[in-house]
Formats: C-alpha cells, structure tokens, sequence
C-alpha cells in the first residue's frame, strides 16, 4: 500500500517504522512475523472486525455530511 501511494517506491526504512508503528499501536492485536523471508504485520480478527465497523461508520458520517452540504448548497430542506 505504501508503495503504490509513492508511485511504486517506498524506502524500506519508511516501511520498517510505519511496521513498527503498527506494532506498538495495536499492542495485542497486532503481531509482526517473518515469514518466506518477509517480514509481515498480522492484524487480529478482532481488530480487523472493528476496523471495519469504524470504515463502515465513517462512510455513512461521509454519505450524512454530503446530504447535510447538499442541502445547503442548493437549498433544500
């Protein structure tokens, strides 16, 4: 994901610190491993559940706020 946002490049030191980042965040729930050579972050279902939910919640704020500015822009109520 790094990457692509850098348009396909990312310096390994800046993944290292956004993994470690990860890491001392999620406590738990978050893991680093090393597998096949390549060092991973694990994310814990239950985090990944509540990532979710949050994702879902801020799309539908997102949906409510454009309504609420739409409203606004052409004055309906």
């Amino acid at each position: 994901m790094l990457a692509a946002k850098e348009d396909g490049s990312v310096h390994t030191e800046t993944v290292s610190r956004v993994m470690e980042f990860l890491d001392r965040v999620g406590e738990d729930d978050v893991e680093l491993v090393k597998r096949r050579g390549t060092r991973r972050v694990v994310f814990s279902a239950r985090l990944v559940e509540r990532l979710r939910r949050l994702g879902t919640q801020s799309q539908t704020a997102g949906v409510d706020s454009a309504r609420e500015n739409r409203s606004v822009v052409i004055g309906s109520t």
